[in-house]
């Protein structure tokens, strides 16, 4: 094969035959969540040489069909391999310079529905153009200044954004860096707050819960939610069971964030945003996110006795608790402790106020599990 070969009958024959085997490496591995497409162009980003229309279409397809079970995102979601609803990997994340040509693009995209099937991401750069105006200068600057900062976060706000690299490479020891960090990691992707539960028991156990997608963007995978006993010593579950009816996919974030004030100029970027993303107004969702109500009803077989009410998300391989609610009420293990029940005396009751809640921050337990074929 020629180098920069992307179109001969041996290319197609051969990237039809690895594309075929990564999907039957990675499709089903519960390691991988995403799949970013690469194979054309420098650095895999589609560029330098494009991809041909008809390279565009089988390429596109054969991922389609290799990955039935994880998302899949190239790199100009808008205008590249669009027979398929692939998500996107913005390479130059909320950079001044693409804010208008990439950044806008993908927000029209978005508001067909995009980001609610697939994920947006990507990297944010720091080598070229007028980057230092924004996202600024460094990492550091991104997480630690208060300019830069506010503007990460309204364009991941803007694009439902779940992911991002380059960024994380910030100064550890700067204190204004590390609180930055915590608050884009507060809006990035999916951010399910428990609002409230309620509970009850008699002849069988009932419970409802409320929880709000407060995050940026949907969780895409089908994970689901446990309901168990534990006991109150050594917290292991005594019994457990999932609800039919969640769907975590359908919690969703809020509706169409401020969109920023844009000037007109001469030249490739044609628009260019405020460089603190609006000059007056306040930025939010037009429509926030709505609550999500759950409920379900359990008929239990326990020796009778005294067990602390969970809640947890499932990893699907092995079934163990792994995503996590935004709440303090937490176990090593990654399960939410909310309440009490009594089955000898047929009570529900509040968490004692001297209960021991763990921090999820040092729990290092999470894990799942694969299983033979």
């Amino acid at each position: 094969m020629q180098a920069d070969d992307y179109t001969s009958e041996q290319f197609q024959t051969r990237v039809l035959h690895l594309i075929k085997r990564l999907g039957e490496c990675w499709d089903n591995d519960p390691r991988v969540a995403f799949i970013e497409m690469g194979i054309f162009g420098k650095w895999g980003e589609h560029h330098s040489p494009s991809a041909t229309q008809e390279m565009q279409k089988l390429v596109g397809d054969a991922f389609a069909a290799a990955f039935k079970n994880k998302k899949v995102s190239v790199r100009h979601d808008w205008m590249e391999f669009t027979q398929q609803p692939f998500g996107e990997y913005w390479d130059s994340w909320a950079h001044y310079d693409q804010m208008w040509p990439h950044g806008n693009k993908i927000k029209q995209t978005n508001d067909k529905g995009r980001y609610l099937e697939n994920y947006i991401g990507g990297e944010v750069a720091y080598d070229w153009g007028n980057g230092p105006i924004q996202p600024g200068p460094s990492p550091t600057a991104s997480v630690g200044e208060e300019k830069h900062l506010n503007f990460v976060i309204n364009s991941i706000r803007w694009l439902h954004c779940t992911q991002l690299r380059w960024i994380e490479n910030y100064d550890r020891n700067n204190e204004a860096a590390v609180k930055g960090a915590e608050e884009i990691q507060k809006v990035f992707g999916y951010r399910f707050v428990l609002d409230e539960v309620r509970f009850s028991l008699s002849d069988s156990l009932k419970i409802a819960f409320d929880a709000t997608n407060t995050g940026s963007a949907p969780f895409y995978y089908n994970w689901p939610v446990e309901i168990a006993l534990l006991d109150t010593k050594n917290h292991n579950p005594v019994w457990k069971s999932t609800l039919d009816k969640a769907d975590v996919r359908n919690w969703l974030p809020g509706v169409n964030w401020t969109d920023p004030d844009w000037t007109a100029v001469s030249g490739w970027s044609e628009f260019l945003p405020d460089s603190n993303w609006i000059a007056t107004r306040k930025c939010e969702w037009q429509k926030p996110p709505k609550k999500n109500t759950v409920e379900g009803k359990f008929k239990v077989d326990v020796p009778k006795g005294t067990y602390i009410l969970s809640l947890a998300i499932l990893d699907p391989a092995g079934n163990l608790p792994s995503l996590r609610f935004a709440t303090a009420n937490y176990l090593t293990g990654g399960r939410h402790p909310v309440g009490i029940v009594d089955f000898e005396k047929k009570q529900c009751l509040p968490l004692p106020t001297n209960f021991q809640f763990d921090d999820p921050a040092e729990d290092i337990s999470l894990h799942y599990e694969l299983r033979d074929n």
